[in-house]
């Protein structure tokens, strides 16, 4: 029943002409999948979600959307038709392709193709749950598993972030063409030829 929901709220998400529905349905999304996780047993991961997406990032695009310009967005959103079922499988084959790319890399150092070696993957993290005794909390295997055996990753992870952030700051970043200087001495001075105010005398 949860799964229905997160896949039916995703639907609104993409296919909502309204930002504000959109938002409200990510947040849904967001909420269900929590309670997924807290019924699987993964209470950290589903209080960070709860926490981190529905208290700042969710608060965040509602900020964005009120300085938005509501009827202008909806005036286009019905020029165009809004995103209909066709230009949503025009994304099915970059999907796909993304996916095929994280299964080849699961399998990069495999020659044969059996399905065994997916479980002897030592990139796949299910082994690691296995070395780790269960009756420790969610928190302790997340962070064996994050900083012990998938340290590399994790900051791999890291850099990526950092370089998102760096080429947003470069993105945003205008640089200043022209600079007004002063120079007091120069406005100030009492000779004509070097002063900036010239003014022409008047004629009698």
């Amino acid at each position: 029943m949860i799964n229905l929901l997160i896949i039916g709220c995703t639907l609104i998400v993409i296919r909502a002409k309204n930002p504000v529905h959109s938002l409200f349905s990510l947040i849904l999304v967001f909420l269900n999948t929590a309670i997924l996780l807290i019924q699987s047993g993964i209470e950290y991961i589903g209080i960070f979600i709860i926490i981190v997406y529905i208290g700042a990032i969710a608060i965040l695009f509602l900020f964005v959307i009120m300085m938005l310009n509501m009827k202008l967005l909806l005036h286009q959103a019905q020029k165009q038709g809004g995103l209909n079922f066709e230009n949503t499988l025009r994304y099915l084959p970059m999907l796909f392709f993304i996916t095929l790319l994280f299964y080849q890399f699961l399998h990069w150092q495999k020659a044969e193709g059996d399905f065994q070696y997916f479980f002897d993957n030592p990139l796949a993290f299910l082994n690691y749950f296995d070395l780790i005794s269960q009756s420790e909390q969610s928190i302790v295997v997340i962070g064996k598993v994050l900083y012990t055996h998938q340290f590399f990753y994790f900051l791999l992870c890291g850099i990526v972030l950092l370089l998102g952030m760096y080429g947003a700051i470069i993105l945003t970043f205008s640089p200043v063409k022209s600079i007004h200087l002063q120079n007091i001495y120069q406005q100030n001075s009492r000779l004509l030829n070097n002063n900036k105010f010239h003014y022409e005398p008047f004629s009698s």
